[in-house]
Protein backbone atom coordinates (compact mmCIF):
# COMPACT_ATOMS: atom_id res chain seq x y z
CA UNK A 1 0.00 0.00 0.00
CA UNK A 2 2.71 2.37 0.96
CA UNK A 3 4.70 1.77 -1.90
CA UNK A 4 1.94 2.23 -4.14
CA UNK A 5 0.96 5.61 -2.39
CA UNK A 6 4.60 6.46 -3.14
CA UNK A 7 4.80 5.66 -6.81
CA UNK A 8 1.54 7.72 -7.06
CA UNK A 9 3.41 10.79 -5.75
CA UNK A 10 6.45 10.60 -7.52
CA UNK A 11 4.14 10.23 -10.78
CA UNK A 12 2.52 13.25 -9.64
CA UNK A 13 5.78 14.99 -9.17
CA UNK A 14 7.23 14.27 -12.51
CA UNK A 15 3.75 15.01 -14.35
CA UNK A 16 3.96 18.07 -12.60
CA UNK A 17 8.08 19.00 -13.14
CA UNK A 18 6.99 18.61 -16.90
CA UNK A 19 3.90 20.52 -16.64
CA UNK A 20 6.05 23.30 -15.20
CA UNK A 21 8.95 22.81 -17.66
CA UNK A 22 6.84 22.81 -20.82
CA UNK A 23 4.71 26.27 -19.36
CA UNK A 24 8.37 27.93 -18.84
CA UNK A 25 9.46 27.17 -22.20
CA UNK A 26 6.43 28.19 -23.80
CA UNK A 27 6.68 31.97 -21.88
CA UNK A 28 10.19 31.95 -22.54
CA UNK A 29 10.04 31.14 -26.02
CA UNK A 30 7.29 33.63 -27.06
CA UNK A 31 9.44 36.20 -24.74
CA UNK A 32 12.44 35.78 -26.66
CA UNK A 33 10.16 35.26 -30.15
CA UNK A 34 8.56 38.59 -29.70
CA UNK A 35 12.22 40.64 -28.32
CA UNK A 36 13.99 38.86 -31.73
CA UNK A 37 11.49 39.70 -34.08
CA UNK A 38 12.49 38.67 -37.55
CA UNK A 39 16.04 38.48 -37.20
CA UNK A 40 18.00 35.07 -37.13
CA UNK A 41 20.23 34.95 -33.61
CA UNK A 42 22.70 32.47 -34.21
CA UNK A 43 24.14 31.13 -37.82
CA UNK A 44 25.37 27.92 -35.63
CA UNK A 45 21.73 26.93 -34.90
CA UNK A 46 20.61 28.22 -38.28
CA UNK A 47 23.11 25.60 -39.80
CA UNK A 48 20.92 22.92 -37.96
CA UNK A 49 17.86 23.92 -39.12
CA UNK A 50 18.56 23.92 -42.60
CA UNK A 51 20.04 20.76 -42.72
CA UNK A 52 17.57 19.08 -40.73
CA UNK A 53 14.65 20.43 -42.48
CA UNK A 54 15.78 20.03 -46.03
CA UNK A 55 16.28 16.78 -45.23
CA UNK A 56 12.85 15.87 -43.88
CA UNK A 57 11.02 17.93 -46.30
CA UNK A 58 13.23 17.73 -49.91
CA UNK A 59 15.58 14.12 -48.36
CA UNK A 60 18.55 16.07 -49.38
CA UNK A 61 21.66 14.78 -47.19
CA UNK A 62 22.57 17.58 -44.40
CA UNK A 63 26.11 17.53 -46.15
CA UNK A 64 25.13 18.64 -49.42
CA UNK A 65 26.70 21.53 -50.71
CA UNK A 66 22.82 22.69 -51.37
CA UNK A 67 22.13 22.58 -48.02
CA UNK A 68 25.60 24.84 -47.04
CA UNK A 69 24.67 27.25 -50.14
CA UNK A 70 21.41 27.65 -48.63
CA UNK A 71 22.90 28.67 -45.47
CA UNK A 72 25.24 30.81 -47.20
CA UNK A 73 23.00 32.82 -48.96
CA UNK A 74 20.18 33.33 -45.83
CA UNK A 75 23.18 34.15 -43.74
CA UNK A 76 25.56 36.35 -45.82
CA UNK A 77 22.93 37.07 -48.80
CA UNK A 78 25.52 35.66 -50.84
CA UNK A 79 28.37 32.52 -51.07
CA UNK A 80 30.45 32.49 -49.12
CA UNK A 81 34.28 33.53 -50.03
CA UNK A 82 37.10 30.83 -49.65
CA UNK A 83 38.00 32.85 -46.43
CA UNK A 84 34.62 32.66 -44.92
CA UNK A 85 32.79 30.49 -42.87
CA UNK A 86 31.56 27.92 -45.10
CA UNK A 87 28.36 27.46 -42.82
CA UNK A 88 28.45 23.65 -43.53
CA UNK A 89 27.04 20.86 -41.29
CA UNK A 90 29.88 19.12 -39.70
CA UNK A 91 28.14 16.82 -37.07
CA UNK A 92 27.68 13.52 -36.85
CA UNK A 93 23.86 12.62 -38.11
CA UNK A 94 22.01 11.85 -35.08
CA UNK A 95 22.88 14.91 -33.99
CA UNK A 96 19.46 16.21 -35.88
CA UNK A 97 17.42 14.02 -33.82
CA UNK A 98 17.96 17.34 -31.58
CA UNK A 99 16.35 19.84 -34.03
CA UNK A 100 13.95 17.75 -35.86
CA UNK A 101 10.79 18.39 -33.26
CA UNK A 102 11.03 22.09 -34.07
CA UNK A 103 12.28 21.96 -37.43
CA UNK A 104 8.72 22.24 -38.62
CA UNK A 105 8.42 25.59 -37.47
CA UNK A 106 9.51 28.76 -39.31
CA UNK A 107 13.12 29.87 -38.04
CA UNK A 108 12.30 32.71 -35.90
CA UNK A 109 9.67 30.55 -33.20
CA UNK A 110 12.26 27.68 -33.74
CA UNK A 111 15.38 29.49 -32.65
CA UNK A 112 13.30 31.09 -29.48
CA UNK A 113 12.47 27.53 -28.56
CA UNK A 114 16.03 26.23 -28.93
CA UNK A 115 17.19 29.01 -27.08
CA UNK A 116 14.86 28.71 -24.23
CA UNK A 117 16.12 24.85 -23.51
CA UNK A 118 19.45 25.91 -23.51
CA UNK A 119 18.37 28.48 -21.03
CA UNK A 120 16.31 26.51 -18.88
CA UNK A 121 19.12 23.61 -18.96
CA UNK A 122 21.82 26.07 -17.68
CA UNK A 123 19.81 27.79 -15.03
CA UNK A 124 18.77 23.97 -13.66
CA UNK A 125 22.33 22.28 -13.68
CA UNK A 126 23.57 25.28 -12.50
CA UNK A 127 20.86 25.82 -9.67
CA UNK A 128 21.47 22.54 -8.82
CA UNK A 129 25.33 22.65 -8.40
CA UNK A 130 25.86 25.28 -6.58
CA UNK A 131 22.71 25.17 -4.54
CA UNK A 132 23.12 27.57 -1.46
CA UNK A 133 25.74 29.46 -3.83
CA UNK A 134 23.00 30.96 -6.04
CA UNK A 135 24.70 34.44 -5.66
CA UNK A 136 27.35 33.03 -7.61
CA UNK A 137 24.75 32.60 -10.49
CA UNK A 138 24.38 35.49 -12.71
CA UNK A 139 28.27 35.74 -12.56
CA UNK A 140 28.28 31.95 -14.02
CA UNK A 141 25.55 33.13 -16.40
CA UNK A 142 27.86 36.53 -17.58
CA UNK A 143 30.81 34.60 -18.53
CA UNK A 144 31.42 35.19 -22.25
CA UNK A 145 31.72 31.67 -23.51
CA UNK A 146 28.47 30.70 -22.43
CA UNK A 147 26.68 33.84 -23.52
CA UNK A 148 28.01 33.86 -26.51
CA UNK A 149 27.16 30.23 -27.00
CA UNK A 150 23.43 30.58 -25.92
CA UNK A 151 23.32 33.70 -28.59
CA UNK A 152 24.81 31.94 -31.29
CA UNK A 153 22.53 28.70 -30.43
CA UNK A 154 25.85 26.51 -30.77
CA UNK A 155 25.66 22.81 -29.34
CA UNK A 156 28.74 23.46 -27.16
CA UNK A 157 26.29 24.84 -24.48
CA UNK A 158 24.22 21.82 -24.88
CA UNK A 159 27.08 19.45 -24.99
CA UNK A 160 29.04 21.14 -22.16
CA UNK A 161 26.14 21.29 -19.61
CA UNK A 162 25.36 17.50 -20.29
CA UNK A 163 29.27 17.04 -19.46
CA UNK A 164 29.25 19.55 -16.29
CA UNK A 165 25.95 17.37 -14.95
CA UNK A 166 27.32 13.87 -15.43
CA UNK A 167 30.89 15.12 -14.08
CA UNK A 168 29.07 16.56 -10.81
CA UNK A 169 26.56 13.46 -10.40
CA UNK A 170 29.59 11.34 -10.45
CA UNK A 171 32.34 13.09 -8.25
CA UNK A 172 29.61 15.05 -5.75
CA UNK A 173 26.76 12.61 -5.58
CA UNK A 174 26.12 8.47 -5.62
CA UNK A 175 23.98 8.15 -8.99
CA UNK A 176 20.78 5.78 -8.40
CA UNK A 177 20.17 2.89 -10.98
CA UNK A 178 17.52 5.34 -12.73
CA UNK A 179 20.25 8.28 -12.48
CA UNK A 180 22.92 6.07 -14.02
CA UNK A 181 20.64 5.20 -17.36
CA UNK A 182 20.28 8.90 -17.79
CA UNK A 183 23.71 9.49 -17.55
CA UNK A 184 24.61 6.47 -19.64
CA UNK A 185 22.04 7.95 -22.26
CA UNK A 186 23.37 11.58 -21.95
CA UNK A 187 27.10 10.47 -22.82
CA UNK A 188 26.02 9.07 -26.09
CA UNK A 189 25.26 12.54 -27.14
CA UNK A 190 29.06 13.92 -25.98
CA UNK A 191 29.68 11.85 -29.16
CA UNK A 192 28.58 14.44 -31.20
CA UNK A 193 31.04 16.68 -30.61
CA UNK A 194 34.69 14.52 -30.01
CA UNK A 195 36.69 17.23 -30.02
CA UNK A 196 35.07 18.77 -26.86
CA UNK A 197 34.21 15.70 -24.87
CA UNK A 198 36.64 12.47 -26.15
CA UNK A 199 39.39 12.89 -23.19
CA UNK A 200 36.21 13.65 -20.55
CA UNK A 201 34.02 10.70 -22.00
CA UNK A 202 37.47 8.13 -21.57
CA UNK A 203 37.51 9.43 -17.78
CA UNK A 204 34.36 8.92 -16.93
CA UNK A 205 34.30 5.65 -18.43
CA UNK A 206 36.60 4.57 -16.25
CA UNK A 207 35.74 5.96 -13.49
CA UNK A 208 32.45 4.22 -13.75
CA UNK A 209 34.29 1.03 -14.40
CA UNK A 210 36.30 1.69 -10.93
CA UNK A 211 32.95 2.84 -8.99
CA UNK A 212 31.48 -0.23 -10.45
CA UNK A 213 28.65 1.33 -11.80
CA UNK A 214 27.77 -1.47 -14.70
CA UNK A 215 24.27 0.00 -15.38
CA UNK A 216 25.93 3.15 -16.65
CA UNK A 217 28.31 1.89 -18.81
CA UNK A 218 25.93 -0.21 -19.96
CA UNK A 219 23.03 2.22 -20.97
CA UNK A 220 25.70 4.20 -22.30
CA UNK A 221 26.80 1.53 -24.82
CA UNK A 222 23.14 0.60 -25.62
CA UNK A 223 22.61 4.39 -26.66
CA UNK A 224 25.14 4.42 -28.79
CA UNK A 225 24.41 1.63 -30.88
CA UNK A 226 20.83 2.76 -30.87
CA UNK A 227 21.92 6.44 -32.19
CA UNK A 228 24.55 5.34 -34.15
CA UNK A 229 22.58 2.24 -36.07
CA UNK A 230 19.58 4.31 -36.07
CA UNK A 231 21.15 7.24 -37.89
CA UNK A 232 22.67 4.62 -40.48
CA UNK A 233 18.76 3.46 -40.85
CA UNK A 234 17.59 7.30 -42.16
CA UNK A 235 20.88 7.67 -44.00
CA UNK A 236 23.40 4.33 -44.55
CA UNK A 237 26.72 6.24 -45.82
CA UNK A 238 26.58 9.49 -43.67
CA UNK A 239 29.62 7.82 -41.52
CA UNK A 240 31.89 8.28 -45.04
CA UNK A 241 30.43 11.49 -45.54
CA UNK A 242 30.87 13.03 -42.45
CA UNK A 243 34.24 12.59 -42.06
CA UNK A 244 35.03 13.74 -45.92
CA UNK A 245 32.94 16.49 -44.43
CA UNK A 246 35.02 17.35 -41.51
CA UNK A 247 38.24 16.96 -43.24
CA UNK A 248 36.60 19.93 -46.02
CA UNK A 249 36.03 22.32 -42.52
CA UNK A 250 39.21 21.59 -41.22
CA UNK A 251 40.88 23.02 -44.74
CA UNK A 252 38.61 26.08 -45.24
CA UNK A 253 39.30 26.98 -41.49
CA UNK A 254 42.75 26.29 -41.18
CA UNK A 255 42.41 24.08 -38.34
CA UNK A 256 45.51 22.02 -36.64
CA UNK A 257 45.63 19.76 -33.75
CA UNK A 258 46.98 21.83 -30.83
CA UNK A 259 45.65 24.92 -31.97
CA UNK A 260 46.95 27.43 -29.07
CA UNK A 261 50.67 25.78 -28.56
CA UNK A 262 50.71 25.22 -32.08
CA UNK A 263 49.76 29.15 -33.09
CA UNK A 264 52.05 30.32 -30.47
CA UNK A 265 55.43 28.33 -31.81
CA UNK A 266 54.79 28.23 -34.93
CA UNK A 267 57.69 27.98 -37.46
CA UNK A 268 59.73 27.16 -33.62
CA UNK A 269 61.31 23.49 -33.36
CA UNK A 270 59.01 22.87 -30.91
CA UNK A 271 56.22 22.99 -32.89
CA UNK A 272 56.64 19.24 -34.18
CA UNK A 273 56.73 18.44 -30.41
CA UNK A 274 53.79 19.95 -29.48
CA UNK A 275 50.64 17.30 -30.03
CA UNK A 276 52.93 14.33 -28.94
CA UNK A 277 53.52 15.74 -25.76
CA UNK A 278 49.85 17.06 -24.81
CA UNK A 279 48.41 13.57 -25.77
CA UNK A 280 51.39 11.44 -23.68
CA UNK A 281 50.67 13.78 -20.99
CA UNK A 282 46.98 13.61 -21.30
CA UNK A 283 47.39 9.73 -20.95
CA UNK A 284 50.05 9.73 -18.26
CA UNK A 285 46.99 11.51 -16.21
CA UNK A 286 44.22 8.98 -16.78
CA UNK A 287 47.04 6.04 -16.31
CA UNK A 288 48.11 7.30 -13.09
CA UNK A 289 45.01 8.17 -11.76
CA UNK A 290 43.41 4.72 -12.66
CA UNK A 291 46.72 2.90 -11.56
CA UNK A 292 45.72 4.63 -7.99
CA UNK A 293 41.74 4.07 -8.05
CA UNK A 294 41.98 0.61 -8.39
CA UNK A 295 41.52 -0.78 -4.79
CA UNK A 296 38.86 0.52 -2.85
CA UNK A 297 41.30 1.55 -0.41
CA UNK A 298 43.45 3.64 -2.59
CA UNK A 299 40.90 5.71 -4.12
CA UNK A 300 40.97 9.06 -4.02
CA UNK A 301 39.04 11.76 -2.36
CA UNK A 302 37.10 14.42 -3.76
CA UNK A 303 39.69 16.71 -4.21
CA UNK A 304 42.07 14.75 -6.42
CA UNK A 305 39.58 13.67 -8.34
CA UNK A 306 38.70 17.42 -9.24
CA UNK A 307 42.33 18.28 -9.44
CA UNK A 308 42.64 15.57 -12.12
CA UNK A 309 38.89 16.58 -14.12
CA UNK A 310 40.91 20.03 -14.23
CA UNK A 311 43.81 18.91 -15.87
CA UNK A 312 42.10 16.84 -18.45
CA UNK A 313 39.74 20.07 -19.37
CA UNK A 314 42.45 22.07 -19.77
CA UNK A 315 44.49 19.42 -21.85
CA UNK A 316 41.69 18.91 -23.70
CA UNK A 317 41.86 22.75 -24.92
CA UNK A 318 45.29 22.40 -25.88
CA UNK A 319 44.23 19.51 -28.26
CA UNK A 320 41.38 21.29 -29.67
CA UNK A 321 42.10 21.93 -33.02
CA UNK A 322 39.90 25.58 -33.05
CA UNK A 323 39.36 26.79 -29.48
CA UNK A 324 36.71 29.29 -30.63
CA UNK A 325 34.91 31.06 -27.86
CA UNK A 326 31.88 28.72 -27.25
CA UNK A 327 34.27 25.86 -27.30
CA UNK A 328 35.58 27.20 -24.18
CA UNK A 329 32.50 26.14 -22.15
CA UNK A 330 35.04 23.50 -20.85
CA UNK A 331 37.08 26.76 -18.67
CA UNK A 332 33.20 26.85 -17.53
CA UNK A 333 32.85 23.56 -16.64
CA UNK A 334 35.94 23.72 -14.25
CA UNK A 335 35.13 26.77 -12.51
CA UNK A 336 31.63 25.52 -11.64
CA UNK A 337 32.61 22.12 -10.17
CA UNK A 338 35.45 23.74 -8.70
CA UNK A 339 34.03 26.23 -7.02
CA UNK A 340 30.94 24.00 -5.60
CA UNK A 341 33.65 22.64 -3.61
CA UNK A 342 34.98 25.38 -2.17
CA UNK A 343 32.56 26.70 0.70
CA UNK A 344 33.93 30.84 0.83
CA UNK A 345 32.31 33.50 -1.04
CA UNK A 346 35.65 35.20 0.28
CA UNK A 347 36.99 33.29 -2.72
CA UNK A 348 34.41 31.99 -4.95
CA UNK A 349 33.08 35.74 -5.89
CA UNK A 350 36.23 36.94 -6.70
CA UNK A 351 37.49 34.18 -8.44
CA UNK A 352 34.21 34.38 -10.54
CA UNK A 353 34.22 37.97 -10.78
CA UNK A 354 37.89 37.82 -12.24
CA UNK A 355 37.57 35.19 -14.94
CA UNK A 356 34.10 36.87 -16.27
CA UNK A 357 35.56 40.07 -16.30
CA UNK A 358 38.86 38.06 -18.26
CA UNK A 359 36.66 36.66 -20.80
CA UNK A 360 34.78 39.65 -21.40
CA UNK A 361 37.93 42.48 -21.64
CA UNK A 362 39.88 39.90 -24.08
CA UNK A 363 36.80 39.69 -26.10
CA UNK A 364 36.66 43.79 -26.26
CA UNK A 365 41.03 43.51 -26.88
CA UNK A 366 41.32 42.38 -30.54
CA UNK A 367 44.21 41.14 -30.84
CA UNK A 368 47.16 41.09 -28.40
CA UNK A 369 50.59 40.36 -28.96
CA UNK A 370 49.66 39.22 -32.70
CA UNK A 371 47.21 36.75 -31.53
CA UNK A 372 44.01 36.57 -31.16
CA UNK A 373 42.91 37.51 -27.75
CA UNK A 374 39.78 35.14 -27.69
CA UNK A 375 40.52 32.07 -29.12
CA UNK A 376 44.15 32.23 -28.15
CA UNK A 377 45.40 34.35 -25.11
CA UNK A 378 42.15 34.08 -22.86
CA UNK A 379 41.66 30.10 -22.87
CA UNK A 380 45.66 29.75 -22.76
CA UNK A 381 45.43 32.34 -19.59
CA UNK A 382 42.16 30.29 -18.14
CA UNK A 383 43.44 26.77 -18.71
CA UNK A 384 46.43 27.13 -17.06
CA UNK A 385 45.73 28.99 -14.05
CA UNK A 386 42.58 27.83 -12.71
CA UNK A 387 43.66 23.99 -12.18
CA UNK A 388 46.61 25.62 -10.39
CA UNK A 389 45.14 27.75 -8.47
CA UNK A 390 42.27 25.46 -7.78
CA UNK A 391 45.12 23.36 -6.49
CA UNK A 392 46.48 25.83 -3.75
CA UNK A 393 43.31 26.57 -2.73
CA UNK A 394 42.71 23.13 -1.47
CA UNK A 395 46.28 22.34 -0.01
CA UNK A 396 45.13 23.14 3.42
CA UNK A 397 42.58 20.31 4.61
CA UNK A 398 40.84 23.12 6.65
CA UNK A 399 36.98 23.05 6.51
CA UNK A 400 36.89 26.46 5.02
CA UNK A 401 37.99 25.28 1.48
CA UNK A 402 36.77 21.71 2.21
CA UNK A 403 33.04 20.79 -0.09
CA UNK A 404 30.64 19.57 3.17
CA UNK A 405 27.54 17.47 1.27
CA UNK A 406 24.62 19.58 2.54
Amino acid sequence: MQKAQAKRKNLHQMLASILIFITILVLLAIGIRLASGDVILGTDYYIFYTAARMYLHDGISPYADEVTHMAQLDIYGRLANPNEDQLAFVYPFFMLFLVIPFSWLDIYTSQSVWMSINLIISVYVLTTILNKRKILLPLALAFYPYFLGLFLGNFSNFVGFILLFIIYQLLYCRPSQPTQILIGFLLAWLLGKPQLTLILLIFIIVFSYTKNQKTLIISFTLSTVILISSSILLFPNWPVIWLQQVRRYAEFTHSKPAFILSTIFQNSPLENFILPTIIGFTLLIILFWYRLNRHENNRWNLRENLSVVNLLLSTTIFLMPRTLSYDQILVFIGLVLGTKYLNNYKITIPLWLFYTSLSWITFASGDIFGFSSTNVIFPLVASTTWPLIFWLLTRKSTREFEYAPS
